[in-house]
């Protein structure tokens, strides 16, 4: 059988690897970038719902719900930050470092959800001080 789609494994690829895709006549690329897709989707750059490998059913049951949707959904804007900032050539070699080191696997969606969750509690609880003691210094 002919092969005429390709995935990109762990989402390392770049512009280039989706030209040379198109140019060794794939009919379509499936990234790793998280989302839907629909009618109107580039064929070049079809996203998909990542489903780790340690989930099981309860966990991929929680991963449908919309408050993790919204959540996977900010970290992967987050994670679109670095190749945005220093390019694509720079940042997959890095890329590939960083996830060969044991700080990797630390690099799931599931580490990073409790980081945000933390993250974002922290900033809401400074943020809270902040908004206090801004109030009781005006409070004569």
């Amino acid at each position: 059988e002919p092969v005429r789609h390709f995935a990109v494994p762990l989402n390392f690829y770049s512009r280039e690897t989706l030209e040379l895709a198109r140019e060794a006549g794939y009919g379509s690329v499936c990234t790793s970038d998280d989302g839907t897709s629909h009618a109107g989707t580039d064929p070049y750059r079809i996203k998909r719902f990542i489903v780790e490998g340690s989930y099981d059913l309860a966990g991929f049951r929680r991963s449908l719900e919309p408050r993790v949707i919204v959540q996977r959904r900010i970290l992967n804007a987050m994670k679109k930050l670095p190749p945005r900032l220093l390019g694509e050539r720079l940042w997959m070699p890095l890329r590939e470092r960083i996830f060969a080191t044991p700080l990797g696997p630390w690099l799931s969606f599931r580490h990073l959800r409790r980081a945000l969750l933390l993250g974002s509690a922290l900033a809401l609880a400074a943020l809270l001080t902040i908004t206090l003691l801004a109030l009781y210094r005006n409070v004569p």
